[in-house]
C-alpha cells in the first residue's frame, strides 16, 4: 500500500531536482530488534530518515532530512572528510555554527560506524540458512577503529551522556578495560550485562541487544506474510 506522495528534494547547491519514491506505509508487525551501536530496526516496510544527501549533478553533499537517502559506507568515508576541512576553516560561519558543525561531525561519523557494522549485523529478517558475512578488508577496519578514535573525541567535546555509546566505541578499539568501567558506571540492565559478556569474550563486534520473539525461517514465512497481509487490511479500515 502506497501512502503519500513521491518526496521532491532540490539541491542547495543548484536547486537540482530529485524525486524520491513513494512512501510505504509503517506498519508495526514485527518487533523492536536493538544492536549495541544504537541502529534499530522497528517496522515492516521500514525505511530510516537520513539527514546527508549527495547531488550527482552537482557532484556536492548538502543536508536535507529525507525518507529515502543517505550514503553507503565509502559515501560517509568521503563526506567526513570533505566536513572536516570545511568546518576546520576560520571564518564567521563556522564560528558562528561550532556545536551545530560538532553535531553534523558526530552524525556522519555515527554512520560510517553503523554502515561498517552493516557488513556483520544479522538483520532479523534474514533467513539464517543463507546469510553469510561480508568480507571486510583490512583498508575498511582501520578507517573504522580510526573514525571510532575521533568519535570519541566529538563526544567527548560536546560532554555527551550516551555512555553506551562511549563503552561501544572502546570495546570496538579493542580498550576493553575502558569499556568495562564505563559499563561498571551505570545502572544494572539487560544490555549491560549483554555487553560485559562480549568484554569478556574479547569480542569487538557490534551485537544485538534487544530481539523481537518471532524471527524469520523457513517455516514461518508464510506466518510473516500473513501477519503483514493483516497489518495492512487494518490500516485501510
Amino acid at each position: 500500500m502506497k501512502v503519500g506522495k513521491p518526496p521532491i528534494t532540490k539541491c542547495s547547491f543548484f536547486g537540482h531536482l530529485k524525486v524520491g519514491r513513494q512512501g510505504d506505509s509503517f506498519v508495526n508487525v514485527y518487533g523492536l530488534t536493538e544492536w549495541s551501536d544504537g541502529k534499530q530496526f522497528k517496522e515492516v516496510p521500514s525505511f530510516e530518515k537520513s539527514e546527508l544527501q549527495w547531488c550527482e549533478n552537482c557532484n556536492q553533499f548538502y543536508w536535507s532530512s529525507q525518507m529515502y537517502g543517505g550514503l553507503g559506507f565509502g559515501g560517509y568515508v568521503e563526506a567526513a572528510e570533505y566536513f572536516e576541512n570545511k568546518y576546520s576553516k576560520k571564518n564567521f560561519f563556522n564560528n558562528l555554527n561550532k556545536l551545530r558543525n560538532k553535531e553534523r561531525l558526530i552524525y556522519i561519523r555515527v554512520n560510517i560506524m553503523r554502515e561498517y557494522n552493516d557488513r556483520l549485523r544479522v538483520h532479523p529478517l534474514t533467513n539464517p540458512l543463507y546469510w553469510e558475512p561480508k568480507v571486510i578488508s583490512e583498508e575498511s577496519r582501520n578507517i573504522f577503529i580510526n573514525n571510532a578514535k575521533i568519535l570519541i573525541g566529538l563526544l567527548t567535546d560536546i560532554n555527551s551522556k550516551d555512555m553506551f555509546l562511549f563503552a561501544e566505541l572502546y570495546r570496538n578499539i579493542g580498550e576493553f578495560d575502558e569499556a568495562k568501567r564505563i559499563l561498571n558506571q551505570l545502572p544494572n540492565s539487560h544490555k549491560k550485562e549483554l555487553l560485559l559478556n562480549q568484554i569478556e569474550k574479547k569480542n569487538c563486534d557490534v551485537i544485538t541487544v534487544i530481539s523481537p520473539d518471532w524471527k524469520f525461517t523457513e517455516l514461518n514465512a508464510v506466518e510473516y506474510k500473513n501477519r503483514l497481509i493483516d497489518a495492512m487490511q487494518k490500516f485501510r479500515e
